[in-house]
């Protein structure tokens, strides 16, 4: 995997024939370490926008949400399938107030700086942490919700049987603003949703007399790869929006870090 700003490292010989010449020598993991510790120190966030980067990033250390791996062969498995030494579970965030209350703050405060406010609609994915998430920062914040049953709890739902919710209003003007805690990439629970909303809005009158569509975002608070996620989800018209980079997380928790974490993080990021 590489992120902004990747740095190149030599190739690994695999095999060596002993009747050739010597083998270039492989760089030591410490060498690989020194490399990403100044890389990552060159990409924190400078001024204004620092301060409530910092914040999250503090939460989420704090609570322990940043589960990093003792070592490269005990590896955790994203919710994409893929194997990574980190691993970041916002769950742990939504349990204490104060650290929900920066999340949800940082949040509210990206969408209001950078969206028309009475024009947004936030949709909850299936997950654990986004419904809560969701909720929360349509409370706080004053946002309309579309309400997205996940798909366990629809089967088991009794009434109407209504897998969605959509509030009062709603035109085509409205920008569609999917929240979810992490985006990992190759991930489609987003799009899924996405897919779900679309299918629905086009049945509504205002959207199929105009012909029109609702802008679509997601808003993550942490991408783990963003060199991934414009090209994945830009066919679909999806545009991405996130508070931090897996690599501003890894930058605040390096200091705690024991060497072998340090060296699974760092092969693992520069892709040796």
């Amino acid at each position: 995997m590489r992120g902004k700003g990747a740095l190149e490292v030599e190739p690994v010989v695999r095999a060596h024939d002993p009747g050739l010449t010597p083998p270039p020598r492989r760089p030591t993991p410490w060498r690989y370490v020194n490399r990403l510790a100044r890389w990552l120190v060159a990409s924190y966030p400078q001024g204004g926008q620092a301060s409530s980067l910092n914040a999250y990033r503090k939460s989420l250390i704090d609570s322990g949400a940043v589960k990093v791996a003792v070592n490269a062969n005990a590896a955790f498995q994203l919710r994409n399938g893929v194997e990574s030494c980190i691993y970041i579970d916002h769950g742990d965030i939504l349990c204490q107030p104060e650290t929900n209350s920066v999340l949800v703050s940082a949040l509210i405060q990206y969408l209001k700086n950078n969206f028309e406010p009475d024009r947004v609609i936030l949709v909850n994915v299936d997950s654990k942490t986004s419904p809560q998430l969701t909720g929360a920062i349509a409370i706080a914040g004053g946002f309309r919700q579309i309400l997205v049953l996940p798909e366990t709890v629809y089967h088991e739902e009794r009434g109407t049987r209504r897998r969605m919710r959509f509030p009062d209003s709603i035109s085509s003007q409205d920008m569609i603003v999917i929240i979810d805690d992490v985006l990992t990439p190759y991930d489609t629970t987003a799009l899924n949703v996405a897919k779900l909303v679309r299918s629905e809005l086009d049945h509504m009158e205002e959207f199929a007399s105009q012909g029109t569509k609702a802008s679509f975002h997601l808003m993550v608070a942490l991408v783990r790869d963003e060199s991934l996620v414009s090209s994945l989800l830009k066919k679909w018209d999806i545009k991405v929006h996130w508070l931090a980079t897996l690599e501003d997380v890894i930058a605040s928790l390096w200091p705690r870090l024991a060497e072998e974490q340090r060296i699974g993080l760092t092969r693992e990021m520069c892709d040796v």
